[in-house]
């Protein structure tokens, strides 16, 4: 179970912000490379498929209401400051996940590691969103207790196609990236509302599961 999770915190990194590989600036990539490897010991490498878990524990105190994105098959890319792809998360969405996870859980992380953000500020622009988190990832094997910091806007329009461009520093170390998130169509046959997969095709849990 421990390495089921591990795995699936880091593989939410384009989501969420952890794991600082998923969003270094090209200046600590090599850094961010070695943190992804240490990541991958940890879990039996990049061939280790992870089990399947079930769903983070519900709690509509640490969902957040955030504009409703359409029904169906979304990608979520992550790429550095300069554009370099680093990798990319699907989402099966529909009205029940935005109830447990909505545009602005995916940022703060609550509803993946129910520990509840310290800080996690939200206000509406002239131009989309600005945020401001402070959320604690919990205890990691091999990493202890990881907080993040971040703080960033949303671009574009949330329903179909945005943009979270975000800085986010943690143990001394800040990293900068944007997570590309758009509609792509309807939700593949065997895929059901809530499923996250990673770029491979593997399924790393369902949003709403009981």
């Amino acid at each position: 179970m421990i390495r089921s999770i591990a795995f699936l915190l880091c593989s939410s990194a384009f989501l969420v912000g952890l794991c600082s590989a998923a969003l270094s600036a090209d200046s600590d990539y090599s850094k961010a490379l070695q943190q992804k490897k240490q990541i991958e010991q940890m879990t039996g490498g990049k061939d280790a498929a992870p089990e399947p878990v079930q769903g983070p524990p519900a709690s509509n105190a640490l969902h957040l209401d955030a504009p409703m994105r359409k029904a169906g098959w979304w990608e979520f890319a992550a790429v550095t400051q300069s554009g370099t792809a680093i990798g990319k998360q699907n989402l099966c969405i529909g009205e029940a996940s935005e109830k447990v996870y909505s545009a602005f859980d995916q940022i703060t992380g609550e509803a993946m590691t129910g520990i509840p953000c310290t800080k996690r500020d939200f206000q509406q622009t002239a131009d989309g969103w600005a945020f401001e988190t402070t959320c604690s990832q919990g205890n990691l094997p091999g990493m202890g207790d990881l907080t993040m910091n971040a703080k960033g806007t949303i671009t574009g329009d949330i329903a179909t196609q945005y943009e979270v461009h975000q800085t986010v520093t943690s143990a001394g170390t800040t990293t900068a990236g944007t997570i590309q998130a758009a509609l792509k169509g309807p939700c593949p046959e065997g895929r059901k509302e809530g499923d996250l997969v990673d770029e491979s095709g593997d399924f790393l849990v369902n949003m709403i599961a009981p």
